[in-house]
C-alpha cells in the first residue's frame, strides 16, 4: 500500500510523504490516534516510501517521549559561567530551529553535564554532525517480527565522543522550542543505528534527547540520556526510555 492509498482508504486529504514522517505526537493524524496507532517511515522499498503502521503495547502514545514526563524530576546544573563560546549569547537576540541547529553545539555546555554523570575525569574527544543513509533492522515491539529501515535519510543533530576509562559516543537529536513538546522514540532510534555504524563493536552509543527553550532572556537546556533494550542484536523500538535528565538555565545579560 502507499501513502496515497493509505490517505485514500482513511478519507484524508493529505498524500504526501508529511503524513508517513511524524516527528512528534501532537503530529501524528487524529484518525490514527483514533485508532490507537502510529506510522513510521522506514526508507524506500524500490522506487516507493516505505511505512508501517504500528500498534504497540500500551498504544500509540507508547512510540513517543514526552516532555513533562521525562523532564518532570531533572537534576538542575549549577554554577554556569559565561565563559569562551557561551559569551556568544549576548549577540543572539533569540535562538531559532533554524539558527540553533547551527550553533547549540558551540553553545552547550556539554562539560557540565558530564561532569554531573561521571564523577571521575574524562576527556572530551571531539563533537560533529552527521547526514547519511543507512539501512537496518529494528523491533518495533516484543513478540513482533523485525521490520527494515531501507537506505532513508537520517540527520543526526550532533555525537560527541568522550573517553575515561573506555570510550563512548553520545548521540544527541536535539529539538527547539514550543512547537511540540513530546518526540518520537524513532527519531532518537534511527540517529542511534545510524551511529552505531560509525564505530568499532567496543564503542558504547548513548542516545540522548536535548529540548531547547529561549524566550530571548534565557535558554533552558533540558537533557536526558536513554537506555534501550535489544533482543539478540536487534534493538526494540518503544523500550527506548529514559534514564537520566539533566535542566540548565543560563541567562544572556
Amino acid at each position: 500500500m502507499s501513502y496515497k492509498e493509505l490517505a485514500s482508504k482513511l478519507n484524508s486529504k493529505i498524500s504526501t510523504p508529511t503524513m508517513i514522517a511524524i516527528d512528534n505526537y501532537e503530529s501524528l493524524p487524529s484518525y490514527l490516534k483514533e485508532l490507537d496507532c502510529s506510522v513510521l517511515r522506514l526508507g524506500f522499498y524500490g522506487q516507493h516510501a516505505d511505512f508501517v503502521l504500528c500498534k504497540p503495547t500500551g498504544g500509540c502514545r507508547n512510540m513517543y517521549i514526552f516532555d513533562e514526563e521525562v523532564f518532570r524530576s531533572t537534576h538542575p546544573v549549577k554554577n554556569i559561567r559565561r565563559t569562551g563560546a557561551l559569551s556568544i549569547l549576548r549577540y543572539i537576540k533569540r535562538l531559532d530551529e533554524g539558527s540553533g541547529l547551527s550553533i547549540f553545539n558551540m553553545i552547550f555546555p556539554y562539560e557540565l553535564i558530564f561532569n554531573n554523570i561521571y564523577e571521575y575525569e574524562y576527556e572530551t574527544l571531539v563533537f560533529f554532525h552527521y547526514r547519511t543513509n543507512h539501512t537496518f533492522k529494528f523491533f518495533i515491539d516484543k513478540g513482533l517480527d523485525p521490520v527494515e529501515h531501507i537506505n532513508g535519510q537520517i540527520e543526526v543533530d550532533s555525537i560527541i565522543i568522550i573517553k575515561y576509562t573506555d570510550t563512548k559516543a553520545v548521540v544527541i537529536e536535539a529539538k527547539y522550542g514550543e512547537k511540540s513538546s513530546s518526540i518520537g522514540k524513532h527519531k532518537i532510534l534511527y540517529s542511534t543505528m545510524a551511529a552505531r555504524s560509525l564505530f568499532t563493536d567496543n564503542i558504547e552509543i548513548i542516545p540522548a534527547y536535548l529540548r531547547i527553550m529561549d524566550d530571548g532572556y534565557n535558554i533552558k537546556f533540558q537533557f536526558c540520556t536513554l537506555r534501550i533494550e535489544y533482543e539478540g542484536e536487534l534493538p526494540i523500538l518503544v523500550s527506548l526510555s529514559p534514564w537520566n535528565a539533566y535542566s540548565i538555565d543560563i541567562k544572556r545579560a
